[in-house]
């Protein structure tokens, strides 16, 4: 079987777009996604985005395949609605991931950032294993002055291997398969400080279908709306609940495949620790419990959980999320000095390029490709 889209990079990508014949609307030179004439739901599902986002960015993968899409993207793993009966709680989840995880037999480097969900999988590590010469944590120095407490323990621990990722050593390769805290927010709908002052948590509760006609103000797609919606097995009532569905529906697999982009071709893909069915089904059951009145309640299970190890109680009562920004520049540092451009990874972790990039010419990527990349690209129905 051919490999499938993975990941894109869009300023190359809405090149080779109209390269096969996509019209595309409506869409700045900036803009990370794009409406493309005759892909009606599809757009419909950016129009949704943008509710959400003043400036909406990633891959869109439909996880319930009800929606026709432009580009044949790889799907990991589609929408299963949680059955009645699971009963697991977040701790079991974590048990079972690692446990999983740590099945696979190969060294697995985690990369921990010091936020709440890095860290949480740190700790279902050191909980759920009791030798470690299996894992390598991999940090930086933001991770130390995102969480001294916890850094300070794991120092302390015999035969754990802790890799500064740091000054030239995130240029250099590390055996093994790469585990991240990735899925973790899309599985949480991905709330953001901005979002959550803008609404509060009063906010949050009311109906979705006010803000999305302020987006939209089209009957047909507050109805198509509320048809993707169902595809959830729930009903989606408010705007919390209608965020929560989309990113898990719709963007699990962008963030996860991200953390490929500097990965070697053809290696095995890096892994999210929270790319995983329990996850999910906790969450959704789970939906609204996932913020509370303020935002530092936000994903207040990953701390409690984290607080039974370290019983560090400043960092479960304050601790809130924030972007990971020394590990993002590490990443923008590799892709330059290692010259990383394409305009596409596959399901196979090759990759779409052509010599001449950044620059980029439909003559080029016709002698490189002819025809052969047709597959990945539908027609309007």
């Amino acid at each position: 079987m051919k490999p499938l889209l993975y990941l894109t990079e869009p300023k190359y990508f809405k090149k080779i777009i109209k390269y096969h014949g996509y019209n595309i609307i409506n869409s700045g030179e900036t803009a990370k996604q794009f409406f493309i004439a005759g892909f009606g739901e599809y757009n419909h599902l950016i129009d949704i985005n943008h509710c959400f986002s003043s400036q909406p960015a990633g891959d869109i993968i439909d996880r319930t395949q009800t929606v026709h899409s432009p580009f044949n993207f790889y799907l990991h793993r589609p929408w299963v609605p949680p059955s009645p009966d699971f009963q697991m709680t977040f701790d079991d989840c974590v048990e079972t991931r690692v446990k999983e995880l740590v099945a696979i037999g190969s060294k697995l480097n985690l990369f921990w950032s010091g936020g709440i969900d890095s860290t949480a999988m740190i700790v279902g590590f050191l909980s759920s294993i009791d030798k470690y010469d299996q894992i390598r944590i991999v940090f930086t120095p933001t991770t130390i002055q995102e969480n001294p407490v916890l850094y300070l323990k794991l120092l302390q621990i015999p035969g754990l291997e802790l890799y500064d990722y740091s000054g030239d050593a995130y240029l250099k390769p590390l055996d093994g398969l790469f585990i991240t805290g990735d899925a973790s927010d899309e599985i949480t709908g991905s709330l953001d400080e901005s979002f959550y002052t803008r609404y509060g948590y009063d906010g949050l509760q009311q109906s979705w279908e006010d803000l999305f006609f302020k987006t939209n103000p089209n009957p047909p797609f507050i109805d198509w709306v509320k048809f993707y919606f169902s595809k959830s097995g729930f009903e989606i009532k408010t705007i919390w609940e209608a965020r929560w569905w989309f990113y898990i529906s719709t963007k699990l697999q962008y963030y996860v495949a991200s953390s490929n982009s500097l990965t070697e071709e053809y290696s095995p893909l890096a892994i999210g620790f929270y790319d995983h069915v329990n996850f999910e089904h906790y969450m959704s059951l789970n939906v609204n419990s996932i913020i509370g009145k303020t935002f530092n309640r936000y994903k207040q299970v990953y701390k409690d959980y984290i607080f039974k190890y370290d019983k560090n109680e400043l960092y479960r009562k304050s601790k809130t999320k924030v972007n990971s920004t020394q590990a993002m520049l590490y990443r923008n540092k590799k892709l330059a000095v290692n010259d990383v451009r394409y305009i596409a990874r596959l399901s196979d972790n090759s990759v779409i390029r052509t010599d001449s990039l950044p620059l980029l010419s439909e003559k080029e990527y016709r002698e490189k490709y002819g025809d052969s990349l047709n597959y990945l690209f539908n027609q309007p129905k």
